[in-house]
């Protein structure tokens, strides 16, 4: 799975977490509009209690728990000022928000970077410094 590939690179990171955080998910929702198939049914919760899909249910149940490691680790460094649980569902949300758009052929270009904005703006302790972030997330993107 890919994106479990690119969230292990982001907890890899050295430095401060908000920026591996932006990286991440502008990284990952450029990533998942750019699939030649919509990859809401991958989070079928339905589908994937099937034996058929017990390989993706695990992988999701790992990037579900990567998620909340970075977010935590952000909390813990006091750079972040949020739930990690709930972080994790609300970047869920959005990401299948997007390919929903992307399904319709309503999604905007820049939705990587408008979800990983919003997610920022809303769990930074200090959320005047998106912009900092933003500028010491961009050279991270290339190593996700």
């Amino acid at each position: 799975m890919p994106a479990l590939d690119r969230i292990g690179r982001a907890l890899a990171l050295d430095g401060p977490c908000a920026p591996r955080l932006h990286a991440w998910l502008h990284t990952d929702v450029d990533a998942i509009l750019a699939l030649p198939f919509d990859v809401r049914g991958l989070y079928d919760d339905a589908a994937l209690a099937t034996p058929e899909l017990a390989g993706q249910a695990a992988r999701r149940s790992r990037l579900h728990a990567c998620t909340r490691r970075l977010v935590a680790a952000g909390v813990a460094s006091g750079e972040l000022d949020a739930d990690p649980a709930f972080v994790g569902h609300a970047i869920t949300g959005l990401t299948l928000e997007a390919a929903r758009e992307r399904s319709t052929g309503a999604a905007p270009p820049g939705r990587g970077l408008a979800v990983a904005d919003f997610v920022l703006r809303a769990v930074l302790a200090e959320p005047a410094s998106l912009t900092a972030v933003r500028s010491a997330a961009a050279p991270l993107r290339p190593l996700l």
